[in-house]
């Protein structure tokens, strides 16, 4: 095993993932950041990164060949013989590293014949193999691909609208094709199948696994067969099927509560998007599944997609079929501790009973662990069970977590909240943003982007990504919710009073109050809102459901003093924990500049992290901060 400094400029994360992740799974322990440059913490990790690296993987692209930062990372591999460098879209690399031979990934995506040319070159570099592939030489000299892998291109351009598409970092190192196509002649169904695959196909996603998509012409080649089939205007059905046997894998009924086609493709292409992942996860599983825990596999898959299932709950127990079959199935055991994860925190928020789901889940860890004890969902299933005042020890198994995956999707979202809970804003925008191009097709990772964008106040730039999400989804209920996220709290409260009056489920009197005062800010019906804010708190049998929305009232209006008198005696310190988030939002600002926040984030157990990890929050450093925070924190006992 070599350790590996992957150097990319922040724009290629999306193809920095793959990369890591091929190295990993090849046994490589890969160190690669974010690339959120700035402040002595951050050049420290990397100067500690750089010199323990036995191998120096430098990503040139027209974005990184203009980074003084990986050039200078690319000038530390070169001068120790540990350079490994890679192209992208044929990118030239700068003067100083143009003697090396480069590593050409075209189109910026990693087949197999690159990440195996990769691999032997980490391994020369690190001294591991006799091969010298990154040797100085005197002409510039791509690889020659294997003519199959030219072929295999040009057959992918030439089918419009399809693209590879790769999911998760554990999938088998193999390409799988898959087919979409219509289950009858019939013009609508022809339609959905033509729509579903070019949603599918379109996606430019970020890992070395990669799926081809072929149309019907090429089904025969396929591995696995989608066939759609169009029932009224708003329902369909989708199978998926083995090629070569013909077995029927997983099929499935699908009607839009909405009755919006939109809305109907949207639901299809998601959980068709999940199921092949997992698809493609059970056919690369050793040992190999059995027929019975596949299917079930598929079935819990689909069925924890977001769009079809908001609770977790009955799904557990077809994954936990699936691991008492395929005990070591990585990808089973994720799935099972990440959506038990989920439970438990379900339960809590609505009151109940704890103690069972508790104990199923802590049993579950520890079988986990018997036959895969490094699999980076233990961290996060056992972070979940960290009281929530204890900021220090949930984030370091979370951290852990993603670091160990840097391309799964779901635990740089956990990730995400976690540098959000602390206060680390801009760093949870960069995490949500690599998440969104691990898992392109998600309504709820794009919907968070956007949240999170607007929460750190980029306010534009969360529009246009709302622009892109009505562009890819148009007419579609999430991209409704986003747009009623956004604009509730900080874009046009009519646009959000239209939505509002549009659905059911976007809250109830509270909600329907603060999108009015906003409308017409008079400072009467302002008072009238908090006073029925803080009663609502006040009589409330469970006060931690309307805690949240009472902190983020005060703010929004500029109470300041209500805010600190409510939160410097509310009794249940945990609840000032959980809602932590909230404070390192933009309308929190002003709140942040009184040094008596720092009495807050002492209640909610944020000072102790803070002052144990040297992760300070954002705003310490903003140029007009009134006080320093380390100063004001000693005065604090």
């Amino acid at each position: 095993m070599a350790r590996v400094f992957l150097s990319y400029g922040r724009e290629d994360a999306a193809v920095a993932a793959p990369i890591a992740a091929a190295l990993e799974r090849a046994g490589h322990d890969v160190w690669w950041d974010q690339h959120i440059r700035g402040g002595a913490q951050y050049a420290k990790e990397i100067e500690q990164a750089l010199r323990a690296a036995e191998a120096v993987v430098v990503l040139w692209s027209e974005v990184s060949v203009e980074s003084p930062w990986v050039r200078d990372e690319a000038a530390s591999g070169r001068d120790r013989g540990r350079l490994v460098p890679l192209s992208l879209d044929g990118t030239e690399a700068p003067l100083g590293f143009r003697q090396f031979q480069t590593i050409a990934l075209p189109r910026r995506r990693l087949g197999k014949a690159q990440s195996h040319a990769l691999i032997k070159a980490v391994e020369a570099a690190a001294g591991l193999s006799d091969a010298i592939l990154a040797r100085p030489h005197a002409q510039r000299q791509a690889p020659a691909l294997p003519r199959w892998w030219i072929l295999a291109v040009a057959a992918l351009i030439a089918f419009t609208g399809v693209g590879l598409v790769v999911w998760r970092p554990w999938a088998s190192n193999g390409e799988t094709v898959l087919s979409v196509g219509p289950a009858s002649r019939d013009a609508a169904s022809q339609a959905l199948a033509r729509d579903l695959a070019i949603k599918l196909g379109a996606l430019q996603t970020a890992s070395a696994t990669s799926l081809r998509l072929v149309d019907a012409a090429g089904a025969a080649n396929a591995d696995l067969s989608f066939e759609a089939a169009a029932v009224g205007p708003a329902g369909a059905t989708l199978a998926l099927k083995s090629v070569q046997d013909s077995a029927l894998l997983w099929s499935r009924e699908f009607e839009q509560p909405s009755g919006r086609r939109p809305d109907l493709l949207q639901q299809l292409a998601y959980t068709a998007a999940r199921v092949t992942s997992c698809a493609t996860e059970g056919r690369g599983a050793s040992p190999r599944l059995s027929s019975e825990a596949f299917k079930t596999y598929l079935i819990a898959c689909a069925e924890l997609s977001e769009i079809q299932n908001d609770d977790p709950r009955p799904v557990l127990r077809l994954l936990e079929q699936v691991v008492s079959a395929a005990p070591r199935f990585a990808s089973a055991w994720s799935l099972l501790l990440l959506a038990e994860s989920d439970t438990v925190s379900l339960v809590f928020t609505r009151g109940e009973q704890a103690s069972a789901a508790v104990a199923e889940h802590k049993a579950h860890i520890a079988r986990a662990k018997q036959f895969l004890p490094g699999l980076p969902a233990i961290e996060i299933a056992e972070a979940q069970l960290v009281p929530p005042r204890d900021f220090s020890v949930r984030a370091r198994r979370i951290e852990r977590a993603a670091a160990r995956a840097p391309g799964d999707a779901a635990l740089q979202l956990y990730l995400a909240n976690s540098l959000s809970a602390t206060g680390r804003t801009a760093q949870a925008v960069a995490t949500i943003a690599r998440a969104r191009q691990l898992d392109p097709l998600s309504p709820r990772v794009s919907s968070l982007y956007i949240a999170q964008l607007g929460y750190s106040g980029a306010f534009e730039e969360a529009k246009r990504e709302l622009a892109k999400a009505e562009r890819l989804w148009p007419g579609t209920a999430s991209v409704d919710d986003a747009r009623f996220r956004f604009h509730y709290r900080y874009g046009d409260p009519q646009i959000a009073k239209e939505l509002f009056e549009q659905r059911t489920d976007f809250g109830g009197r509270a909600v329907r109050m603060l999108i009015e005062v906003r409308h017409d800010p008079a400072p009467a019906k302002i008072d009238a809102f908090l006073a029925f804010v803080k009663e609502r708190l006040r009589t409330m049998e469970n006060p931690s459901a309307g805690f949240g929305f009472a902190t983020m009232a005060f703010a929004q209006f500029g109470r300041t003093e209500d805010f600190f008198a409510t939160l410097l005696t509310y009794p249940r310190v945990d609840d000032i924990a959980i809602i932590s988030e909230v404070f390192f939002r933009h309308e929190f600002r002003d709140i942040r500049r009184d040094p008596r926040f720092l009495r807050v984030a002492q209640r909610a157990g944020l000072l102790d992290y803070w002052r144990t990890s040297g992760k300070w929050p954002d705003y310490c450093f903003e140029n007009d901060q009134p006080y320093d925070c380390k100063e004001e924190a000693a005065k604090l006992k």
